[in-house]
């Protein structure tokens, strides 16, 4: 029944196609694609400063929404990292709270203490936040 139902429904397409296929071989009427022929281009003679428009546009968009807002926070951040002193409590990338009990001059490792009696070592690059500032110390 399913084999019935199914050479009924395509029987008709088959047919038809092969009906032009046969047409077309014999040389009858062309009932295929005709042959296109691609139309030469009208005017476009030069360069176009219209056509980069949209190419800057997306450019200045990018800048100010994406680029620009990064480099601000970035800075921000290498201040707040070359503002640390000993008594800031800190917070590393990595989620350690501590404060920072010696600071070399110019040096990128800081020690911080996290919990009484436990010093660490941690590179100035990853501290990802000053919780509370302290006055500055005088040694």
């Amino acid at each position: 029944m399913i084999r019935a139902l199914f050479f009924a429904t395509v029987e008709p397409h088959v047919a038809s196609a092969a009906r032009v296929i046969a047409a077309a071989r014999i040389g009858g009427p062309q009932m295929l694609i005709s042959p296109a022929y691609a139309q030469a281009a009208g005017g476009g003679a030069g360069f176009d400063i219209m056509s980069l428009l949209p190419l800057v546009l997306i450019f200045v968009v990018f800048y100010f929404l994406l680029i620009r807002p990064q480099q601000k926070k970035a800075k921000e951040h290498r201040e707040m990292l070359s503002k640390i002193r000993r008594k800031d409590k800190i917070v590393t990338n990595g989620g350690l709270m501590g404060t920072v009990s010696k600071v070399g001059e110019g040096d990128d490792i800081l020690k911080v203490e996290i919990a009484e009696g436990v010093v660490v070592e941690v590179r100035r690059g990853m501290v990802a936040e000053v919780v509370s500032r302290s006055e500055p110390v005088n040694d």
